[in-house]
């Protein structure tokens, strides 16, 4: 049997996953599954014949880590699924520069390489809003993800400068919609539309991940 490769993280505590659900489909088509964490050292990915990308919702810690045990899995026999150039753009969310200039519609976004007390007090003039996300460029999972009204800033400071005092992050406009209406993603297989699912936050959060109370229907 060909053995594939789900590519997780050291503890899922905490976490929704399902990755076993699709253990038994693999089986059936005639591949063998073991799941190994990114953060297993020595693992020999010649002996895999595919590795998927599945659940390392912690690669955010060590992105550079991260980035570098996929390069080792790309250079290996092994068929890393998705593309690395793909997965590496993907990781850090300045690619919505390259979508803006083909055109697609962002929200108004701030780019910053570190933080500024100065500057942060004209981020809700310069987005036209009275309420703002801050978050890291490379994140996941909503961490250090801040949703700020302009009134509640001076309590949000300090902790603010520690944690992008020297880290690159982005500033939005709250989009309101994603309490009202959810959060779609959509999956292509092959380059072709599958399905899609809406991704809606518990009440009083915005935060649309099942590990925040967030709810997902197709």
């Amino acid at each position: 049997m060909k053995k594939v490769v789900f590519l997780t993280m050291d503890s899922l505590a905490g976490f929704e996953c399902y990755d076993d659900l699709l253990i038994e489909p693999f089986n059936d088509l005639g591949w063998t599954v073991e799941k190994i964490s990114w953060r297993r050292e020595n693992v020999n990915w010649n002996n895999y014949d595919a590795v998927i990308v599945r659940s390392t919702w912690d690669y955010q810690s060590d992105s550079r880590k991260f980035l570098e045990v996929l390069k080792t899995i790309n250079n290996s026999s092994a068929h890393l699924e998705n593309r690395f150039s793909i997965l590496q753009w993907n990781m850090n969310k300045s690619y919505l520069h390259d979508l803006e200039q083909k055109g697609i519609l962002i929200p108004n976004t701030i780019w910053e390489k570190s933080f500024s007390t100065e500057r942060a007090i004209k981020y809700f003039d310069l987005l036209d809003s009275d309420e703002i996300i801050i978050k890291p460029n490379i994140s996941g999972n909503a961490d250090n993800t801040f949703r700020i009204k302009r009134k509640g800033l001076n309590s949000c400071l300090l902790i603010l400068q520690s944690i992008f005092e020297n880290r690159d992050y982005m500033v939005q406009p709250f989009m309101k919609n994603i309490i009202d209406e959810g959060e779609y993603s959509l999956f292509y297989f092959g380059g072709k539309y599958s399905h899609a699912i809406l991704k809606t936050p518990k009440e009083n959060d915005f935060r649309v991940q099942e590990e925040h109370g967030g709810i997902i229907k197709l």
